[in-house]
């Protein structure tokens, strides 16, 4: 997977972890709490995506090669002449 990132191409990492009910419960309710947090939201929402994405089963890998990308530079100079 490092060898495609550091090759400039997107990846795709396919991946599946099945819950029990009590899990994903369990996940629900931390999402539902971590999206109201008053403070650090964004942190509390990925510190839960981060314990669901634990020991998770790989299924597949796939990259792409993202062209846009190269042509990014020319493509803002053309919409900010627009503008």
């Amino acid at each position: 997977m490092g060898n495609l990132a550091r090759e400039g191409l997107r990846t795709l990492v396919v991946a599946c972890k099945p819950l029990t009910a009590a899990q994903y419960e369990h996940f629900r309710s931390a999402m539902g709490a971590a999206k109201l947090a008053k403070t650090n939201r964004a942190g509390a929402v990925r510190a839960v995506w981060d314990m669901l994405q634990e020991e998770m089963k790989l299924l597949a890998v796939t990259a792409v090669e993202d062209r846009l990308q190269v042509m990014m530079p020319l493509l803002s100079s053309h919409l900010s002449q627009q503008l």
